[in-house]
């Protein structure tokens, strides 16, 4: 899916932002829901929402959520991490985030 021009410039205006670390989880949430409607077009979930039952992602999906959201909060997501990922909600998903983050 082709990227929004108001997530890019949200990404931008995030990108900006000295030290990741210091991220409120607001921020985080914004960020990994931009990043799910740029890859599936969808824009109305919840935290809630399971990636494959809820939001129709399969693993090639979940594949390219996790690269875009390493590279979008500069972080590295083992690949045995990913292990019934497509089973995750968006909930999860931020959970992980903000995880990865603080381990910075």
């Amino acid at each position: 899916m082709p990227t929004t021009a108001a997530g890019m410039m949200q990404r931008n205006m995030w990108n900006n932002k000295k030290n990741m670390e210091d991220m409120t989880k607001e921020e985080i949430k914004q960020r990994v829901n931009d990043v799910i409607t740029d890859k599936l077009g969808i824009d109305d979930f919840k935290d809630d929402a399971v990636l494959k039952e809820d939001l129709r992602a399969d693993s090639l999906d979940v594949v390219d959520i996790t690269m875009s959201i390493e590279r979008e909060f500069d972080i590295h997501v083992a690949d045995s991490e990913m292990d019934g990922m497509t089973e995750w909600t968006v909930g999860q998903l931020y959970a992980l985030v903000e995880r990865k983050l603080e381990t910075k």
